[in-house]
């Protein structure tokens, strides 16, 4: 039998556990600590890009938490 073959009919068992977490912890994936399975909540956002000379300003229509980079 080649190695292969027995790697087919003797599939490694794997237990991966995911869970709909409220802790906003991502998880490991074990039984004690499931993956976060939870929905992720969207916002809507409108950008509005203006460029002067060679400077760009994006503006956002409302607070959205993310990160300003230069």
């Amino acid at each position: 039998m080649a190695l292969s073959e027995a790697f087919l009919l003797d599939p490694y068992r794997m237990d991966i556990y995911i869970a709909a977490r409220t802790d906003g912890v991502l998880g490991s994936g074990t039984q004690n600590d499931p993956f976060n399975g939870s929905t992720l909540s969207t916002i809507t956002l409108t950008v509005t890009i203006t460029k002067t000379g060679q400077t760009a300003t994006a503006t956002a229509s409302s607070n959205h938490g993310f990160q300003t980079v230069n």
